[in-house]
């Protein structure tokens, strides 16, 4: 048997061990009896709902991208330095003796 203190606000930490056993979590719900002279917890084992969406459920180091983003927008513009290849260049590039 394991023993905890209460704490100034009648808060007791439940034993690690013990939680990952009886799979306590952040936001696991108990319930307490008294039962003659000891008090008896039971972990609720209430229906968990998945999640609508899959978002959120990834980490990632990027920032999230927004649902109304325009991919367009993220083209850069062509520098001058560039050399563009059009139709026109392309005609008189066949029309050369080679």
């Amino acid at each position: 048997m394991q023993a905890a203190t209460v704490n100034e606000l009648g808060q007791v930490q439940i034993p690690e061990d013990l939680r990952q056993r009886l799979g306590i979590g952040a936001g696991s719900r108990i319930t307490f009896d008294l039962v003659g002279d000891h008090l008896e917890m039971r972990v609720e084992q209430g229906q968990r709902e998945g999640p609508a969406t899959g978002f959120g459920m990834l980490k990632s180091e990027r920032s999230a991208v927004p649902v109304d983003l325009d991919p367009a927008s993220l083209i850069r513009p062509r520098s001058a330095s560039i050399p563009t290849y059009s139709r026109a260049t392309a005609s008189r590039q066949r029309s050369r003796p080679g």
